[in-house]
């Protein structure tokens, strides 16, 4: 802050427009640096003595920052960052300590990297000891003896003449990516096509394939040698298809019953976190991670999922923090242990569908949903393209009800969640669980859904999904969300018949046996509808299928496809956006049944415009009410 504060006024625009930091911002950093170092005069009566002083103190402040500047442009040359080349990585170097507004008395945070032999960040470590990358799609490239960077290309000539010094680009490991048919997987623990899962035939070859049987592929082999058939990484789901085995379908415990991260997997073979999955290091320890690189160190600092801050903050739930344990040093084999896949059913693909549009939700942002459910009933879509639907509201809402039916219901308004300042809303579902209990129609239909209104729904889309699930004996809802506690997300739901038929029989007895006003497990005390009724099926032994969404691990320019991608789910991004304040889905390039949120009835409009365009489905303004 020091030498900041004796740049130029253009010099200090240049950094924050390189640091992305306002110019607000830049100002207040500028005032503090000034109060706090005396580098511009001070504030207050003063002689020509002071002015004196502090003028000679700005111009030696410039002079050993412009020293700084050229002393570690040269230090750059040999060994500096790559994320950005010449006068901006010495920037960068330079100012390692954020630009913050927090006074310099207290310790801006630090994002721990991983250690040097686990994979590296992209363009922000040393990927020489590692030779590997923790982004998909990056290379660990080397530049001398001492330096190497994971980049997604190296370019001898470029790097030569663009201020980064000399780069022997030499690739060191292998790319982060997944493997094709022709070779072997079990370097990169992923497979490239759609259903693929990579099996270990022994230490030294794997390859991806639909299913893999050990006496089949003995006998098929060519040099006629036994196959292990361990299952390394995840399986391919790009598709989003469940159906890869025969009446089979993969399920998970409820996460109370699995193990916590960082501890050994093995027994349970399930993880308290969702998404992540049972890999193992060795014959004696496995472990959870939302993601495993073959041979090489994981379990550490990069497998802490985001978790939100307990509230209230002077007492917040018990265990409202992620307890996390780094795993023993030395290389991972990544198979992966599941629970056993159970038998299923095909259920049919109609829908009853409900939805609930709220005049207020208590929070600071105006509601919209009554605009969005008229909107989405002139537009044929949403709820209103199910074979059945009913919209509860807690004011009129004038629909045509000759397809569904309108129910207007009490909404109790008492405790607020502590972000969004909104009402909890599981005493306005419990209203609503009671009237569609009463109204009987969902009983003759496979699958219910419940949408949000700021959801632009494509039933058509969740059709083509269950027409592919099979439905166990206890009945399936399908989990929406990764690397989260709680992974059933109220955006979008989907139950099998048995599975809501459960949820509607048990409202009363659950309220008992849940701590429904004292989770601890949790960032706030208060149970939401969506935990409610996930929790209440888990009780009642309904089966859970885990998402299957694929995003982080997708090349890039990909298609995303899905059920639902939503921001209130970090595995909903990569890895480079999970940190982003403000985030919604592409809509222009997802085509998933549901995104969300899009509470602005123009910009919900505008996505479901974009996103039927991946149908060949071209809406025209002529006919809707696009506003945008």
């Amino acid at each position: 802050r020091f030498a900041f504060a004796a740049m130029t006024d253009r010099t200090r625009r240049e950094v924050a427009a390189y640091k992305q930091v306002p110019q607000g911002q830049v100002e207040q950093d500028v005032l503090e640096a000034e109060s706090i170092h005396g580098a511009a005069p001070l504030r207050g009566k003063r002689g020509p003595g002071m002015r004196t002083f502090a003028v000679a103190f700005a111009v030696g402040a410039l002079v050993g920052a412009m020293g700084t500047m050229l002393l570690m442009f040269f230090h750059n040359s040999m060994h500096g960052p790559t994320s950005t080349l010449g006068m901006r990585s010495v920037i960068s170097a330079w100012g390692n300590a954020p630009l913050s507004k927090k006074p310099a008395s207290k310790k801006s945070k630090v994002k721990v990297l991983p250690k040097p032999e686990e994979c590296s960040v992209a363009e922000k470590q040393n990927c020489m000891k590692s030779q590997c990358c923790e982004n998909f799609g990056f290379q660990c490239y080397k530049k001398n003896e001492t330096y190497a960077a994971c980049l997604k290309q190296c370019d001898v000539r470029k790097t030569a003449v663009d201020g980064s010094g000399t780069w022997t680009c030499q690739e060191l490991g292998v790319r982060n990516r997944c493997a094709d048919t022709k070779e072997s997987c079990l370097p990169y623990g992923c497979c490239a096509d759609a259903t693929h899962q990579c099996y270990a035939k022994n230490a030294y070859w794997g390859q991806c394939m639909k299913g893999c049987d050990p006496s089949v592929m003995e006998s098929s082999d060519a040099q006629n040698e036994k196959w292990s058939c361990a299952p390394i990484g995840p399986r391919n789901s790009v598709n989003y298809r469940g159906d890869f085995f025969p009446n089979l379908t993969e399920v998970e415990p409820w996460v109370k019953s699995c193990t916590p991260i960082g501890e050994n997997c093995a027994s349970t073979k399930c993880c308290a976190w969702t998404g992540y999955k049972c890999y193992e290091k060795n014959t004696t320890w496995a472990s959870c991670l939302m993601s495993c690189h073959p041979r090489k160190w994981n379990g550490g600092v990069s497998q802490v999922p985001v978790v939100q801050k307990g509230k209230p903050l002077a007492n917040p739930p018990k265990h409202w923090n992620v307890s996390f344990t780094p795993a023993s040093p030395g290389p991972w084999t990544c198979k992966r242990l599941s629970p056993p896949m159970k038998f299923g059913r095909f259920n049919g693909t109609s829908l009853f569908c409900f939805t609930v549009a709220v005049s207020d939700t208590g929070g600071k942002k105006k509601s919209f949903d009554a605009d969005l459910v008229v909107q989405a009933q002139l537009l044929k879509t949403h709820v209103f393209a199910c074979e059945r639907w009913m919209v509860f509201s807690d004011i009129d809402i004038m629909l045509d009800t000759s397809a569904g039916g309108f129910v207007q219901v009490d909404f109790p308004r008492g405790i607020r969640r502590p972000n969004t300042k909104n009402y909890v809303n599981l005493p306005l579902f419990l209203n609503v669980w009671r009237a569609i209990q009463a109204d009987t129609n969902w009983k003759s239909f496979p699958w219910v859904v419940k949408a949000d209104p700021s959801t632009v729904f494509i039933p058509q889309r969740l059709r083509e999904i269950v027409s592919r699930q099979v439905v166990t004996q206890n009945g399936v809802f399908m989990e929406n969300c990764k690397y989260v506690r709680m992974s059933f997300h109220g955006s979008l739901e989907v139950f099998s018949g048995l599975a809501f038929s459960k949820l509607l029989a048990h409202l009363t007895d659950c309220q008992a046996r849940l701590p429904i006003h004292n989770a601890d497990h949790a960032h706030f005390r208060e149970y939401g509808e969506d935990k409610f009724a996930a929790w209440c099926m888990h009780l009642e032994g309904v089966d859970k299928i885990p998402s299957r969404q694929q995003v982080d691990t997708l090349p890039e320019g990909s298609r995303i496809e899905g059920l639902h991608i939503t921001v209130s789910c970090p595995g909903h991004r990569t890895k480079f956006t999970r940190s982003l304040q403000k985030w919604h889905p592409n809509c222009s390039n997802t085509r998933a049944a549901g995104l969300h949120a899009f509470r602005d009835p123009n910009l919900w409009a505008k996505c479901l415009h974009e996103t039927m365009q991946l149908d060949g489905v071209y809406l025209s303004s002529g006919k809707t009410i696009f506003r945008y």
